[in-house]
């Protein structure tokens, strides 16, 4: 005779552990009686599948977050109270309380406000676990550098910035990127590997402070490497660390000292010195700064020496009256001279161009030489940041002297290290930055005229 194939359902293993725990559950019922009330349906559920109390509540709540039979499960858990209605709208209200206060909520004060205020029913690690699922990150804030990246005068820098080099790159221009860093003498690394069974006690030399500081300033391009070599190469230390902001340490005498006998006669013509708006980069010409004014007669001056017409709110035009009588004090009536505010605005209305010394410097060498500077806030379109996040972790990785001629020796072992290959590989990422923000610009744009 021939076995009837069976047709029934196939059961998982699971499953038919599940159908033995019940039936083992109804068996000892049945020979002891009912040990567990019928009211405490939970615990007789979880008695009977052996699952936990929690595993059940889950399966009540949300059914639909467990997989089909033979689907991978996954390793995300549902929560519970991101299914609750209620508790959803407590997180939301929360949040954006702490929020508008300008507070950090924190797993710990997120979850006491929730149960002070709104009697919230579920653990906190259920909470935490709920966030995520809600729309919530623990992400860092935005520095204050970000922050400025998104304002209107740093776009616009940041447009004419890219917009002026993809004009000198397809120019066949060769692009040289300049920036000043630092390194001090108890430059070293924050973490170390360590034993004390094997070491013993640590009797590495302890140093306070930063100590003695070495000021450097260099130019490359992914073409030509360092410009000039170490010979071109800025590195001057001071006696004592003056202030925690190296630029403080260097200005515009000396930079454009070092330029001048050191840069520019390098670079080759039809170039570009690419420069950040550290302050000793923008000194302004003299014919062209902004009044350094205190009083009336120092704008005055600023405005009889730029030839500005003087004309007040109400268009009387006073460029033909003596100073004595402009400066005379300003009445309730009309009569007597010019009031301050109104020679202030007559100087802001009529500020010059700004040219910078180092601009006249570069521009003024008679060979094609162009100044480019960067947006303010943006180090990563300056492939030379990288340089010296290479050259400091070499320090940082060798220095066991805390000397400061020693510092200098590893920074130039690093430096004739570098070659133009290592120069286009930090100019590539950099123009990775400039493509993004190119594209996020046009975006707004693009926005701006549908508007």
């Amino acid at each position: 005779a021939t076995k009837r194939k069976r047709t029934g359902r196939r059961f998982t293993k699971q499953e038919a552990h599940l159908i033995v725990s019940l039936v083992e559950f109804f068996k000892e019922e049945k020979e002891n009686g009912t040990r567990i009330s019928l009211d405490r349906t939970l615990d007789r559920a979880a008695r009977a599948t052996g699952f936990s109390k929690a595993t059940i509540k889950r399966m009540r709540h949300d059914p639909d977050s467990f997989p089909e039979a033979g689907e991978p499960e996954s390793r995300t858990r549902n929560s519970v109270c991101a299914s609750d209605a209620d508790a959803v709208t407590a997180i939301h209200h929360v949040m954006l309380e702490m929020k508008e206060a300008r507070k950090s909520p924190s797993v710990r004060s997120l979850y006491a406000k929730l149960q002070a205020g709104h009697g919230f029913p579920y653990s906190m690690s259920t909470m935490y676990r709920a966030l995520p699922r809600l729309g919530y990150d623990l992400c860092p804030r935005n520095s204050y550098g970000e922050y400025i990246k998104e304002q209107d005068f740093a776009k616009r820098q940041r447009v004419e910035y890219l917009t002026r080099l993809r004009q000198y790159r397809a120019e066949g221009r060769e692009i040289f990127f300049q920036d000043e860093s630092w390194v001090n003498t108890h430059t070293r690394t924050k973490m170390r590997w360590w034993n004390d069974a094997i070491f013993g006690d640590d009797t590495e030399k302890i140093v306070s402070g930063k100590g003695q500081r070495s000021i450097l300033s260099g130019v490359g391009s992914a073409k030509s490497g360092w410009l000039g070599g170490w010979d071109s190469f800025f590195c001057s230390h001071k006696v004592t660390q003056v202030h925690d902001d190296y630029h403080k340490d260097m200005n515009a005498t000396v930079f454009n000292e070092w330029l001048t006998s050191k840069v520019i006669p390098l670079m080759p013509d039809r170039s570009v010195l690419v420069v950040d708006r550290a302050s000793y980069h923008l000194v302004r010409t003299p014919e062209t700064r902004p009044p350094a004014a205190k009083n009336k007669k120092d704008f005055l001056v600023w405005l009889r020496e730029h030839g500005v017409q003087l004309l007040d709110s109400t268009g009387r035009d006073w460029t033909a009256e003596s100073d004595e009588t402009i400066l005379s004090r300003a009445k309730a009536d009309g009569t007597g001279g010019i009031n301050r505010a109104e020679l202030e605005r007559l100087a802001q209305e009529n500020l010059p161009a700004p040219i910078y010394e180092g601009q006249v410097l570069v521009e003024g060498a008679n060979r094609d030489l162009k100044y480019l500077i960067l947006p303010t806030h943006h180090p990563e379109l300056n492939p030379i940041e990288l340089m010296w996040g290479r050259m400091k972790g070499f320090v940082e990785r060798n220095n066991t002297t805390y000397n400061i001629n020693e510092v200098e020796a590893l920074v130039k072992e690093e430096f004739l290290r570098v070659t133009a290959e290592d120069w286009a590989g930090c100019e590539r990422k950099a123009m990775k930055y400039e493509a993004m923000y190119w594209d996020l610009d046009q975006q707004d744009e693009d926005s701006e005229e549908e508007e």
